[in-house]
């Protein structure tokens, strides 16, 4: 699974530029929404992904045209989806229909399963405003064995951010360890809930 080598993508558009410490791969995106897509699926790591992989030809009535998905995201129980990132209103259109029917049958000779995900999929309440806040903790190595220290010294298995940063403190250990501990997955918390003192979290 190759992704396109390219350095800006639009003339028209913005380029935005991330890395995934989890994917190993510097990733060239058009849009916010985008951008909060490859976000979800860093954080979520269930599935091994490419923004911008190679680019495709169909035939669209006698035109050949050509198509490079957003995303190709690889399940680690096997199916492959090719992703196509859009705002629900730009999919009302009959050509987007119809351009979508040619490509699910064009990526279903190939094994692979051709999706629309829209913002409805990926801006779920407060949740994409979470995962850019959490990204930048993701760079770091997970904190395990200091997780593991510090909740091993609490008779309790959930706790609000507030509690635990006291917690924290009383014991010791460094306050950003909430952020790194929720960005790797070792604290749980519904992150569509919005980032306050108040958040429970569980472990």
């Amino acid at each position: 699974m190759k992704a396109r080598k390219v350095s800006k993508q639009s003339y028209v558009r913005s380029t935005y530029h991330v890395y995934s410490s989890f994917t190993r791969r510097v990733s060239a995106l058009e849009s916010k929404l985008e951008q909060d897509y490859f976000n979800l699926l860093n954080f979520e790591r269930d599935a091994i992904f490419v923004a911008q992989p190679e680019s495709v030809r169909y035939k669209h009535g006698a035109k050949l045209r050509r198509y490079t998905p957003d995303f190709e995201v690889t399940m680690q129980d096997g199916p492959v989806f090719v992703d196509e990132v859009k705002f629900s209103e730009e999919t009302l259109s009959d050509y987007f229909q119809e351009k979508c029917y040619l490509l699910t049958r064009f990526f279903a000779r190939e094994d692979k399963v051709f999706r629309v995900v829209t913002e409805k999929q990926i801006r779920v309440g407060k949740r994409e405003q979470n995962l850019r806040f959490l990204q930048p903790a993701l760079r770091s190595e997970q904190p395990h064995d200091e997780f593991l220290a510090f909740t091993k010294k609490l008779p309790i298995r959930t706790a609000t951010i507030s509690q635990i940063a006291d917690l924290l403190q009383e014991h010791k250990f460094r306050p950003c360890l909430i952020r790194r501990a929720v960005a790797h997955r070792l604290f749980r918390c519904d992150l569509t809930q919005p980032w306050e003192p108040s958040l429970q979290l569980s472990w």
